[in-house]
């Protein structure tokens, strides 16, 4: 038998143990390293979209604005469409309307003449 065997045993053991504490401590740090990193990259990219994003945002801030005042001048035009048709219609609208208290006239003398004398 070999002396001491026991002994070898235990300071391999032990060796064991330590070399499994570092690498479990290395492999913590290299997550903790990629997780850091990953957190540094999407940082970077949300900035930069930020910086790409913020004209486009102007952009659409000013064609909004645009076609807001598009669609104000569109209403102006329509209602000034719609008021000359109106000034336009006033005298047929007046005969209409005459015409109309004209038959009801005449329909409420009808009425009167048609009832018998008491």
């Amino acid at each position: 038998m070999v002396p001491n065997v026991d002994l070898f045993l235990l300071a391999f053991l032990h060796a064991t143990l330590i070399c499994c504490i570092l690498l479990v401590c290395i492999f913590l740090l290299l997550i903790c390293l990629l997780a850091a990193s990953t957190a540094t990259l999407f940082s970077i990219i949300i900035i930069d979209a930020h910086d790409v994003v913020a004209p486009l945002l102007e952009l659409m801030e000013t064609a909004r604005a645009n076609l807001e005042l598009g669609f104000t001048l569109l209403l102006k035009a329509v209602t000034r469409l719609a008021v000359d048709a109106g000034v336009a219609l006033e005298p047929h609208l007046r005969l209409v309307v005459s015409e109309i208290k004209a038959r009801t006239r005449f329909s409420s003398l009808i009425e009167q003449t048609d009832r018998p004398c008491e």
